[in-house]
């Protein structure tokens, strides 16, 4: 049972008072509006995962060996979905920052009488590991033993955001759409983190009687090849017309959307402190905790720009000019990974 860091979004959904007045609905600075999704930090809960250590020694006197891992995490997938009933009551909205005046704007999707739809945002996160390294024994008796190991270590981190959007238009107010009007839109950010290292440090054991305690300690020095990806659809069909597709989506325009890459340096630190029983002569149960850092990654929800110029919202055609969102570059954190692990050893 291992967590994450977790990831910062900006304020994804929005509700507020029915009587709020169109004009304000959805918007931050409105006395009455309510952030309904995120409310704190995501992919940041306690999860199941699966770790598989394996090795040899490669002489008879336990002096040099080979020992290899592999890890996962379950993934970690957060969201909500929100809709109004078919008069589009419940108030729902899509925050942002207005790029021409810098004050808090908002699009709406659902408004009484207005427009009906529902918002659908999904923020989802895996983490995956491994490495092989040599083993090269410095000290050992009947109480303990003290190794040195160094070798190769791999970490993934992949984050997608999706915001997913459908409104229809129940009367001319919810212009620029017309009465009738169906709008589908969708926003997709991935992020994805590949570091490459290499991997020293050192390990020990100490027994005593049938109980036995081990910890180790290690950092990795290498690269992380960091991938952005920014797209975005969508569908307008007029009322009694032909759907019409275009691959923009509301925080997702030309300015911004495109792949994205660098490979730039890291640190990956791990120590680990476990405890246990012996079984047998060949087999124990334990009980570990253990913390992993990767100091330059990024995250998908990171990536979203909120800023909006309200003239190339869909489904105003494009026109030359300043465009925001704009990627204006890698925005980069650290992320760490914490947690206990329950498991078997046996040794042959």
């Amino acid at each position: 049972m291992w967590a994450g860091s977790g990831q910062h979004l900006p304020p994804m959904m929005t509700t507020g008072d029915p009587i709020t007045p169109q004009n304000l609905a959805g918007k931050l600075f409105t006395p009455d509006t309510r952030i309904l999704f995120p409310l704190d930090r995501v992919n940041n809960e306690f999860r199941p995962g699966f770790r598989l250590s394996g090795g040899t020694w490669l002489d008879l006197n336990r002096i040099v060996g080979l020992e290899g891992d592999f890890f996962f995490l379950r993934n970690s997938k957060k969201g909500l979905t929100a809709a109004s009933d078919a008069n589009g009551n419940q108030i729902l909205a899509r925050p942002f920052i207005n790029a021409v005046t810098g004050m808090d704007d908002a699009i709406l999707v659902a408004y009484p009488g207005v427009q009906r739809g529902a918002i659908d945002v999904q923020v989802e996160s895996f983490v995956i590991g491994g490495g092989t390294h040599a083993l090269f024994n410095l000290w050992n008796d009947l109480g303990g033993k003290i190794e040195l190991l160094a070798g190769y270590r791999y970490f993934g981190l992949f984050d997608e955001v999706s915001i997913k959007e459908d409104t229809t238009a129940l009367s001319a107010a919810a212009a620029p759409l017309n009465p009738g009007d169906h709008l589908q839109a969708l926003d997709r950010f991935r992020t994805f983190n590949h570091f490459h290292g290499g991997v020293l440090g050192i390990a020990g054991e100490r027994r005593v009687g049938v109980w036995f305690l081990a910890g180790r300690a290690s950092v990795a020095l290498g690269g992380v090849r960091q991938v952005v990806e920014i797209s975005g659809r969508t569908v307008l069909t007029p009322f009694g017309g032909l759907p019409t597709a275009t691959a923009i989506g509301r925080f997702a325009l030309p300015s911004n959307i495109g792949r994205y890459q660098q490979t730039t340096f890291a640190v990956l630190p791990e120590v680990s402190v476990r405890g246990g029983v012996q079984l047998t002569e060949s087999a124990r149960l334990y009980v570990a905790y253990n913390w992993m850092y990767l100091s330059n990654v990024v995250r998908a929800g990171e990536q979203i720009d909120p800023r909006i110029n309200p003239i190339f919202r869909p489904p105003v055609t494009l026109l030359p000019g300043e465009q925001p969102p704009i990627y204006s570059g890698f925005r980069t954190s650290d992320y760490w990974l914490q947690g206990l692990s329950f498991g078997m050893e046996v040794r042959f």
